[in-house]
């Protein structure tokens, strides 16, 4: 779809509470989000552009995981490894990290590496973002 330029920030947490959902969309111009739950429909539906999800986003769990043990328990790259290597593996990981004492580390780390990447994206729309958190 063709990047246009926002006129009013998205607000970040819209974006993510939209996230996933089939139907999420972005004004750019009004940075307005709506979803299917919505009364209101876009007023401009031709300018609209669909809201990303985690994946297409490349904020899978793994990647972000192996990149969370690169930077703070590199020792463990093998554990974390095998925490993939099945079904599970999220409460493996939770698990794993509060063992280690880094459960709240892993969250901050987590949250910053969705907000970066949904600023890459809006950056490559030409939205603009408004961090609310």
């Amino acid at each position: 779809m063709k990047s246009l330029s926002s006129t009013a920030p998205v607000t970040y947490s819209h974006l993510v509470n939209a996230m996933g959902r089939r139907d999420a969309v972005v004004d750019p111009v009004t940075g307005r989000v709506y979803t299917c739950d919505d009364q209101e429909q876009p007023p401009f539906p031709g300018r609209c552009i669909d809201v990303p999800d985690a994946t297409s986003l490349e904020t899978n769990p793994k990647k972000v995981a192996l990149a969370f043990t690169a930077a703070h328990m590199p020792e463990r790259e093998q554990d974390v490894l095998q925490v993939f290597s099945r079904a599970g593996a999220m409460q493996r990981l939770y698990t794993l990290l509060g063992k280690v004492g880094l459960m709240d580390a892993w969250s901050t780390f987590e949250e910053e590496a969705k907000q970066q990447a949904l600023r890459e994206w809006c950056e490559q729309q030409g939205i603009t973002l408004d961090v609310d958190i």
